[in-house]
């Protein structure tokens, strides 16, 4: 039987959503790594592959060069 590390996966669930900050996480993106709710995450590959955000997803497909940046230029 294997057991998760009950701490490990505490910190998991407190993990918000990197574009919707009072969004619970519900997963990770599989290119940059970083937490998402749900509405940010794709399964172009299906429910038991790892999701992409919005962002990754677009290069993976060859839309984008590179993710877009969050947040406003300054300068």
């Amino acid at each position: 039987m294997f057991r998760r590390n009950a701490d490990h996966h505490h910190h998991d669930l407190d993990e918000r959503c990197g574009i919707h900050a009072f969004d619970r996480a519900a997963g990770r993106c599989r290119t940059c790594g970083d937490h998402y709710c749900a509405d940010c995450l794709v399964y172009p590959q299906g429910p038991r592959r790892p999701p992409y955000c919005v962002r990754c997803a677009l290069v993976a497909a060859g839309v984008r060069r590179r993710p877009a940046r969050v947040g406003l230029r300054m300068g």
